[in-house]
């Protein structure tokens, strides 16, 4: 019983998912062709601002979108690229390429894996408390230096 309900809280977007009708499926269609209209060409600028090809900007949107469809839990959250986290890449593996263009992918791909999993285990762990720690300020500070 613990396993199927732990299994069942790391899926909660396949819940969310199965539970929906067909007019609401629907009109999530229509605004995820919406987001995917100005998705494309922003994922491919980022790539470029962290320094890869821009063909890496459409795999890594697509495999963070399929992963938050199945594990995230909120229907509102807006999820895709930040220029900050763009620029961040390219600071952190820059260095570590040492001007070598072809480790700068595998060094970027690391970089984005190791995050990841450090995400996953905050969400097993119960990380999310942390978040309210934050101070109202912070959080529209690094919101508007976002935008």
């Amino acid at each position: 019983m613990a396993r199927a309900t732990l299994a069942e809280g790391l899926r909660p977007g396949l819940r969310a998912l199965r539970d929906r009708d067909g007019p609401a499926l629907r009109a999530d269609l229509v605004a995820g062709v919406t987001v995917a209209a100005y998705l494309v060409p922003q994922v491919l600028a980022y790539a470029e601002v962290a320094g890869l090809a821009p063909i890496a900007g459409l795999w890594a949107a697509t495999g963070a979108l399929a992963a938050y469809a199945v594990l995230g839990s909120s229907r509102q959250l807006s999820i895709g690229p930040e220029s900050t986290t763009a620029l961040m890449t390219a600071i952190a593996v820059g260095p570590l390429a040492a001007g070598d263009p072809s480790r700068y992918p595998g060094l970027a791909a690391g970089l984005a894996l190791l995050v990841g999993v450090v995400c996953l285990l905050g969400r097993v762990v119960h990380l999310g408390f942390l978040a309210d720690l934050l101070s109202r300020p912070v959080l529209v500070g690094y919101m508007t230096g976002i935008a």
